[in-house]
């Protein structure tokens, strides 16, 4: 029933896509401000169970919903991949699943050769933007930046330790491409794929969230300073 050519598969590259962005949004904002965007998203079937989410129904009320909506349309090949894709990625997303596992999960309706083609250009996407932010002005835009930026490897390696990466990444949103160059160089590989992650989802931090995340940002690095000074007057 879901047969259909490889190149109607990859026509649903984008929708897969836009799963993916919805995830996150819903990890970071909840599904009740989720579902109020819901306007926003290019998929019809999409949108329509998004707003499910923000109904406050249990999950196997959603799901039954869905499915409901899925056979009456008594549909087969690509439409019935497009709507099946959007019920797992609703499930997903209802039950916190990992972004990594909501990727596999949908990729397994398209296949491996379009999954490493779409790994292949996520990874090109993401070194061009490490090239691109590489040549920014030494410059920053708050304290923290210009802590960053002024930072020793070691107290920015001890900074890392401290702070979570919602808080860094809400600064780092707001930050020039120099400071961010800087927290790149810093961190490992898998690190650096959580936090693009991670600011990739920031659309526009809260200033209230930012404040608190600049004020813990500040306390870290106070503490910080404070060690080094007691171990040089030892």
């Amino acid at each position: 029933m879901i047969e259909c050519s490889e190149e109607e598969k990859e026509s649903l590259l984008p929708l897969l896509k836009e799963i993916l962005k919805v995830a996150k949004r819903g990890r970071v904002s909840g599904f009740l401000d989720l579902a109020k965007e819901s306007d926003s998203i290019n998929n019809p079937f999409l949108s329509e169970c998004v707003q499910l989410l923000g109904n406050g129904y249990e999950s196997r009320a959603i799901e039954k919903i869905i499915d409901i909506r899925i056979a009456v349309k008594n549909i087969r090949g690509l439409k019935l991949i497009e709507m099946s894709m959007v019920r797992e990625g609703i499930l997903s997303i209802m039950r916190g699943d990992p972004q990594a596992l909501i990727e596999e999960i949908l990729f397994s309706f398209l296949g491996k050769s379009i999954h490493d083609k779409y790994l292949e250009e996520r990874k090109h996407n993401f070194n061009s933007y490490i090239e691109k932010i590489s040549k920014g002005e030494k410059t920053a835009k708050s304290d923290s930046g210009k802590w960053i930026l002024n930072a020793t490897s070691e107290d920015i390696s001890k900074m890392l330790k401290a702070i979570d990466w919602e808080s860094l990444g809400l600064i780092l949103k707001t930050e020039t491409d120099a400071v961010l160059h800087k927290i790149i160089n810093s961190i490992s590989a898998d690190s650096r794929k959580v936090l693009y992650e991670r600011l990739e989802m920031i659309a526009s931090p809260d200033k209230k969230l930012l404040l608190t995340a600049e004020n813990r940002f500040k306390s870290i690095t106070a503490k910080i300073k404070a060690r080094d000074a007691k171990t040089i007057v030892q």
